[in-house]
């Protein structure tokens, strides 16, 4: 029970910003309660719940699978009795009581309404089912992806294999099948797989990002071949990309986004052109979120940087801007590449402008690169609000507009977007110019 009450905080706890994700959570899960607000359908407060639960859960179901990875991956960790096995029950715990909340949140949703509104048993098992399978898929492909990200595409088209055999063979209503009783025994059983190659591995590697031990690879001649001595910039550039590049990472995005746009169409093309055109490019727009993690590592490799490079920090901070810029504009193209696709494919065509489109596509990944980049220094509150700011403009500047088929572009989101960009770009300098020189000598 204490490993439990461990990983709670671990989850939901540990950094500043999942405290106050939390914080902000559940004051909307219990506002929203209290207070009918005048969006919510109508005796309902569905809407206000799923955000506030969003809130809560977001950094445990997207970086859960990496948290476990961490963990066990301490050797010192592992000397204590059962500790992998304490480590997996107390993630499945966590994952199995934030779908109970959720089960809880949304069934006190539809108390207000209508008996004959209410949602039957049926419906319930089915929001159970898939709540289930999307958190069971975060643990586990994440879990894998902090280990190798070509893993994730594999194991991203794997679980979705079902589906697509389901629509292959003409299987009516793969859905609700998926949604019920099976979903829920593939989930056990991708749950026990997992918790048999988990418990007999004899050693679970660290996080992908970090450097790579190379004394068992000393007798290599492939190592030891001499090679051209790399420059300064070259040696940064390595080191804050952990050994990648822009295009490389580009290239990942663009093969990311084409695999996820093919199962989307091939599980979504039934529920229409707008609501398949919103999703898409909905998840496209937050694809480019990506650049936030990778400029958030680069801020935190930077404090290696700071006395070898003999630059001043607000030198180094614009070093370090020039390359978050490459990888936004990197993954930019290929997000635009896609998005191009979906463009040129599907008809009718989105009723938004291309001239809107294409900037409330990219603007929130320059908002999530300034984002990471603050990330070295003083994180805290305005982080939280500045993540939501940059969800809910994704919402109601491209998913919302999409799915309801207006014409009308909603400029006001989009001039908001490139004022929190601009905001902050400055919040970025600004903590970097203050930064703590001594702190980053001892680190």
């Amino acid at each position: 029970m204490k490993t439990f009450w461990q990983l709670l905080r671990v989850g939901f706890w540990m950094l500043p910003l999942q405290r106050a994700l939390t914080v902000i959570g559940l004051t909307v899960l219990v506002g929203g309660q209290l207070f009918r607000l005048p969006f919510n359908m109508p005796g309902s407060t569905l809407p206000i719940t799923f955000f506030g639960v969003m809130l809560v859960i977001i950094v445990p179901l997207l970086a859960g699978g990496a948290f476990l990875r961490m963990l066990c991956a301490s050797r010192a960790l592992l000397l204590r009795p059962h500790a992998r096995g304490r480590l997996l029950a107390g993630a499945f715990g966590i994952l199995m009581l934030a779908t109970l909340c959720w089960m809880f949140c949304y069934w006190l949703a539809f108390q207000a309404v209508p008996p004959k509104l209410r949602p039957d048993a049926e419906a319930l098992l089915l929001m159970f089912s898939l709540t289930l399978n999307f958190g069971t898929m975060c643990a586990v492909v994440l879990f894998i992806a902090s280990r190798s990200p070509l893993w994730t595409l594999v194991i991203l088209i794997l679980w979705q294999a079902p589906g697509l055999l389901l629509h292959a063979f003409g299987v009516e209503d793969a859905a609700r099948l998926l949604g019920g009783p099976v979903g829920v025994l593939m989930s056990a059983a991708v749950w026990a797989v997992f918790a048999v190659w988990f418990l007999r591995a004899r050693r679970i590697h660290a996080g992908a990002w970090r450097r790579r031990d190379v004394t068992g690879d000393a007798a290599d001649p492939a190592v030891n071949a001499p090679q051209a001595p790399a420059t300064r910039e070259q040696a940064m550039t390595r080191w804050v990309l952990a050994n990648g590049t822009s295009p490389g990472i580009g290239l990942q995005v663009l093969v990311a986004g084409l695999v996820l746009l093919l199962i989307q169409w091939v599980l979504g093309r039934q529920a229409g052109v707008m609501a398949l055109q919103s999703m898409m490019i909905g998840v496209l727009s937050a694809a480019t979120l990506i650049t936030g993690a990778v400029s958030s590592s680069m801020a935190r490799r930077s404090r290696a940087l700071w006395l070898p490079v003999g630059r001043t920090r607000l030198e180094l901070h614009a070093w370090m801007e020039r390359q978050m810029l490459r990888v936004a504009v990197a993954v930019g193209i290929a997000v635009a590449a896609c998005a191009l696709l979906v463009w040129v494919l599907f008809s009718p065509r989105p009723a938004l402008p291309l001239a809107y489109l294409v900037p409330a596509l990219l603007v929130p990944g320059l908002c999530a690169g300034w984002l990471g980049l603050m990330q070295q220094h003083h994180r805290g509150f305005f982080d939280a609000l500045a993540g939501t700011g940059l969800a809910a403009g994704i919402f109601y500047g491209l998913v919302q507009p999409l799915y309801v088929g207006t014409a009308e572009a909603p400029w006001m989101v989009l001039a908001a977007e490139i004022a929190l960009a601009v905001l902050l770009r400055e919040v970025a300098y600004v903590r970097w110019r203050g930064a703590d020189w001594r702190r980053a000598q001892q680190a």
